[in-house]
């Protein structure tokens, strides 16, 4: 009786370590599995955020190559500019140099809530730092020739 006990702590025992080792394995398979999900789960920002830095590497360089191109000429336009604070004044004229640091109007006049534009005698240079907005009309020449061709000339 006593060897049958014995026999069947041994088989108990053995039976155990067999389940340990049976959940050890698991255990190590499923944290392998977690980490190659989590691997795979960082993965995919990491590439999403390579992408969008390579964009906007691309847009910046695209800006710098712009950054030293001017938009199509003013001169020779019809414009209402108005300028900043404290002046805040509205101008309607002709643009005859449109610098960097300025934009030179001819024949221009204050724009005034009355109706009647107070004309502005010579030149005006206006400093770009006192520009609010520009809005541009008409080239001159080609409302000239238009109206040349209309008769009204």
């Amino acid at each position: 009786m006593t060897t049958l006990i014995v026999c069947l702590t041994v088989l108990a025992v053995a039976a155990l370590i067999a389940w340990t080792a049976v959940a050890l394995a698991v255990r190590r398979a499923q944290w392998q599995r977690d980490v190659a999900m989590h691997q795979r789960q960082a993965a995919a920002p990491v590439a999403e955020l390579a992408d969008a830095t390579r964009a906007l590497v691309a847009a910046a360089q695209a800006l710098e190559r712009c950054e030293g191109a001017r938009g199509p000429s003013r001169v020779g336009h019809r414009v209402t500019v108005h300028t900043k604070r404290p002046d805040d004044q509205t101008i309607f004229g002709v643009i005859v140099g449109d610098y960097l640091d300025r934009v030179a109007l001819e024949d221009a006049e204050y724009v005034v809530a009355s109706g009647v534009n107070q004309s502005l005698p010579g030149r005006q240079d206006i400093a770009s730092a006192d520009i609010a907005w520009i809005d541009v009309h008409a080239h001159v020449s080609a409302a000239a020739g238009a109206a040349a061709a209309a008769g009204e000339v």
